[in-house]
């Protein structure tokens, strides 16, 4: 709808940010993201309201095995 009255109505009603952060718990360092979203990918199974599955989507995780966070050429995997 670009050059209509209706553009950037989209993302004014539907879009959202949120901060996506990582701390390495073995050396020093922590990443900060900021990411851009117009719909939040809560899990329905398994929780029983979706006060629970907002809960599930924000809880920490720990990464571990091939899941390891790639800390740079610094700290490397982790």
């Amino acid at each position: 709808m670009e050059g209509t009255t209706m553009e950037g109505v989209i993302p004014s009603l539907f879009q959202g940010q949120y901060v996506q952060y990582v701390r390495c718990t073995k050396v020093d360092h922590e990443s900060r993201v900021k990411q851009t979203f117009y719909d939040v990918p809560l899990q329905v199974r398994n929780n029983a309201n979706i006060t629970e599955s907002f809960r599930d989507f924000c809880k920490s995780e720990i990464l571990t095995g091939e899941n390891l966070y790639d800390a740079g050429s610094i700290h490397g995997l982790q």
